[in-house]
This record gives C-alpha cells, structure tokens and sequence, in this order.
C-alpha cells in the first residue's frame, strides 16, 4: 500500500468504555479525537468487545462520518476487522486476525518488573501478553524511553519495532477558572489547601510511604486522593492511621475527568511519588494546570517531568518530606516549578502523538 493511499484503521477501543475512564481509557479517547482530524482521508472503526454491553452507554463516540462503532462479535467482526489497514490494540492486547498488520501500545511494564506491584494472576496475564505482543505485533508503541527499555529487556523483540510516541495533555487542563475551582472544591468537602493525588490506590504508587512523608512534612495542607482502591490498598489504609493524619486525608474515590483540571488547580502541589510509572500523564496534566509537582525520581517520571518537577526518592521518607515542605513553604519556588511546569506541558499535544501514531500505521501498512 502507498503511503499516500486512504488507511482504513480498526482501534481497539473497549477500554474507553467506562463511566469513570481510568488512564488507558483517557488515552485511547484523547488519542482517537486527535487521529480523526490528522487524517482526514481515513476511515475508522472503533470497535468494543462485547463484554462491555452494560456499559455501552460509555461507548467511545466522534461525530464523523468516516467512523463507525463496531461491536466485537466472533468470528464476524474478524472476517470485517481483517479487511483494515491496520488493527491497533491500544491496551496492550491484540486480537486473533490474519493478514492484518497490528499496532500495540504497552503502557508499562510494572506487573513484569516486580512481584509486588501485582497479585499472582494479574502479572501471569499480563505477561503472557506482553510475549503474545513481542510474537505478533507489527509495531509496539510505548509512551516512554522507559517503557521501551523495559519492554526489549523482557520480550527481546527488536528495538527497531517499538516507537517511543509520548502522550499529550487535554486542553481543558490549561486555564481553569477560579469558579470552577471554587465550586469542585465545594462539591467534595475541601475547604482547605491540600496536596492532591490522582490514580489507583496501590502499592506501585507508594502511597504508604508517601501518607508517612506527608505526615512527617511540616506543612498544614490536607492529602486528597482520588482513584480507585486496587493491589494493596490495605496496607495504605493502615499507613494513614499510623501516621496519625486522621481528618487530613480525603478519599474522593474515582472521580469524572470534569472534575480533574479544578482539583489539579485548586491543589497546592500535586504528588505522583510512584516506585515506576510507565509515563506519568498526571505529572503534565498538574503542570498544564498551573500545579506545581513533587515527583519521584524513577521509572518514566524524570524524563516526562524534565527539570519542572521537584523530584524525590521515592524509598526516602525524609527525602519526600523535605520535597514536600519545599514546595508547600516557598512561594518563589512554587512560582517558578509552575512556571516551567507550564512550558513543559506545552511540548506534549495530543495532535503531535497523533502525528507520530499516524506514522507508525503508515510503516506497517507500507511493509
């Protein structure tokens, strides 16, 4: 196929349909909105597995004639989805098709990097489709050089078939009204200034040692977490009592994405103080927000943050703290993380990834 010859592109896109999207669900919906107007030649077909029925109502939509939502139905929608382009699998799982090259993108390798980021089943799962992907995608993206890196260490593919295309940041987390900040506040009870944190509740994201850190930290902010309660959530739940932070600590649960740009905003600082993270999309998010961010210094995390970020060990305690208090106690500091957090975030656009994604579907239907 000619490169300058129409894509007819098949995206895998079950893990967008959600009422409250979790991260890949955010990226395949951020990223299909920005690939629908960079090729406006191409036609599109989102598809969804079946399992997904109840939540159908959250099914990915784009008002464009060039895009159908498709149902994932063995073995008709393989006979249809074979006579695509190309086939996207955007989380990390490929379909069984013949004669169609396909695109994964492998957000991260945590549950292959350590036994206690997940349980048993989980990483058994996960790894299995990390080598069915190495076995059978045309092309791999990965969000990270990190992600890349980790991903060759555990499947040996050719570095050659994996693409770094990072992730870019929603406009609606740039200028956020002081309103709207006022308002989510109000609607979750937050009357104070606080620290914000957004993502699963587990033991990945070191929240144990961060709620110690914070506790630790000389600083009167409160600590709101949002995200759902996931791997390890015990253990985090008995590290807040112990650090005696009591009424402090807010747990909002999963919250809408319409909330998200006013309690990054409203945030003194925002803390992603993970043992890995694959890319870190909540780091730019704070920044496009105007939130300054206190960062660990491992995984994905100093290569998405740059020099915008305060970054910490996050195995150090003390370290955190002191982080923390940083940020929380010098306005001038403050000024000036949010200040390059800004002209960070404007270096990653979705448009850009989708420029890149495009040239990778491009590659493997020319081969």
């Amino acid at each position: 196929m000619s490169g300058a010859m129409a894509l007819r592109i098949a995206i895998d896109a079950t893990s967008a349909a959600k009422p409250t999207r979790t991260g890949v669900g955010r990226y395949i919906a951020q990223l299909v909105d920005a690939l629908v107007p960079a090729a406006p030649d191409a036609r599109f077909d989102l598809w969804c597995r079946l399992s997904r029925f109840k939540t159908r109502a959250h099914r990915l939509a784009v008002p464009d004639s060039r895009v159908r939502r498709r149902w994932w139905i063995e073995p008709w929608a393989r006979r249809l989805a074979a006579s695509a382009s190309v086939f996207h699998g955007p989380d990390a799982r490929l379909p069984r098709l013949d004669g169609v090259p396909m695109v994964a993108t492998v957000h991260d390798t945590f549950s292959a990097d350590s036994a206690a980021f997940a349980d048993a089943g989980f990483r058994e799962k996960k790894n299995a489709r990390y080598a069915d992907i190495a076995a059978r995608a045309a092309a791999v993206i990965a969000p990270s050089a990190h992600t890349k890196s980790r991903f060759i260490a555990h499947t040996s593919i050719d570095p050659a078939r994996v693409h770094v295309v990072p992730h870019g940041v929603d406009p609606m987390f740039h200028g956020v009204a002081a309103d709207a900040v006022a308002a989510t506040k109000a609607r979750y009870g937050l009357p104070r200034d606080y620290a914000f944190y957004i993502g699963q509740l587990s033991t990945r994201k070191n929240l144990d040692r961060v709620a110690t850190a914070f506790a630790r930290a000389d600083t009167d902010l409160d600590l709101v977490l949002a995200g759902p309660r996931s791997h390890g959530v015990d253990a985090i739940d008995a590290a807040i009592d112990a650090a005696g932070l009591g009424g402090r600590v807010h747990r909002l649960g999963p919250v809408p994405d319409t909330a998200l740009p006013a309690l990054y905003a409203g945030a003194r600082m925002h803390l992603l103080l993970s043992l890995d993270e694959g890319f870190g999309m909540p780091v730019l998010e704070a920044f496009a927000a105007g939130t300054p961010v206190v960062a660990a210094d491992r995984g994905a995390l100093p290569e998405v943050a740059g020099d915008a970020a305060e970054l910490a060990d996050p195995e150090d305690v003390d370290a955190m703290a002191r982080a923390i208090e940083r940020i929380a106690g010098d306005a001038a500091l403050r000024e000036r993380r949010v200040a390059a957090g800004r002209a960070r975030a404007a270096d990653f656009t979705w448009s850009r990834a989708a420029e890149r994604t495009l040239a990778v579907y491009r590659s493997v239907a020319d081969a």
